[in-house]
């Protein structure tokens, strides 16, 4: 079977000024620590962005209170 291609950008010159440059890299680690925390959060891949990082909040304090609680009730034997 035929590979399918993705279709190319015509005319698009993707800039080498050093500011550009850096934005796209910022933007590109900003877009994989997204895609990381997606898959960190329960259900945090079948939301969007905003609901994901509401989600990764409630889930962080959730594992926080877990880990006070365990905490308190000391070592298990």
């Amino acid at each position: 079977p035929e590979s399918v291609k993705p279709p190319k950008r015509r005319n698009v010159k993707i800039s080498s000024d050093p500011q550009s440059v850096a934005a796209r890299h910022r933007r590109e680690r900003i877009s994989e620590r997204i895609r990381i925390l997606q898959r960190l959060v329960p259900g945090g891949t079948k939301m969007d962005t905003a609901s994901m990082l509401d989600e990764a909040i409630h889930y962080v304090k959730f594992l926080k209170n877990q880990v006070q609680t365990l905490e308190r009730a000391g070592p298990s034997t």
